[in-house]
């Protein structure tokens, strides 16, 4: 799994030759409809394209998170009384991923959504250890950023908005900014 946690031109590399599905995503009219892509696997493919090769494939611009709405609806979707059921019965490994599409939004209601989702999987698969662990404490650390800046500091050049000079001071603390932010700071402990 830590390849969907990494970062770096090696991993940009190898993820660079699916940038064009990636952008099917995206596709009027839609493309990756219908059979394979409507089942339940499809769906979760579609999220990690739109939630994880999104971010190697665009490294360093708004395209790189121009992806996670969908993703974000996707997951929805996955998690919805329609089809919960069927969604806790994959593998831990990519329950494990589905909830970040929703805790790499800015919007504090996804992150609460994605610690529901977290709990759900911990129900499902009590001896996978890093729901409760990795997941959920990094998933509270992107929390507490958003309550702290109301948006991801670490994205502002990417999306091109100027840095507040609080964001900025975050953002030159390696020590304390947390590790999926480009800091030192390891998921466990708090910000």
């Amino acid at each position: 799994m830590g390849i969907w946690f990494a970062s770096g031109r090696a991993l940009d590399d190898l993820c660079q030759p699916f940038a064009p599905v990636v952008r099917e995503l995206k596709a009027d009219p839609p493309s990756l409809v219908g059979g394979e892509w409507d089942t339940l696997e499809g769906k979760v493919a579609k999220v990690l394209l739109g939630d994880q090769l999104s971010r190697s494939c665009f490294r360093g611009s708004a395209e790189a998170f121009s992806y996670d709405p969908i993703a974000r609806q996707l997951v929805r979707e996955l998690v919805s009384a329609q089809e919960i059921e069927a969604t806790l019965t994959l593998p831990a490994a990519i329950l494990y991923l589905l909830p970040w599409a929703l805790a790499h939004s800015e919007d504090l209601a996804d992150l609460e959504r994605a610690c529901e989702v977290i709990d759900m999987a911990i129900k499902a698969y009590p001896d996978f250890k890093l729901f409760e662990g990795r997941n959920k404490q990094a998933v509270n650390q992107h929390r507490q950023v958003l309550q702290k800046f109301g948006r991801y500091p670490q994205r502002n050049t990417d999306f091109g908005r100027p840095s507040t000079q609080a964001e900025l001071a975050w953002l030159a603390d390696k020590d304390n900014l947390p590790t999926w932010a480009g800091g030192k700071l390891p998921f466990d402990r708090p910000i």
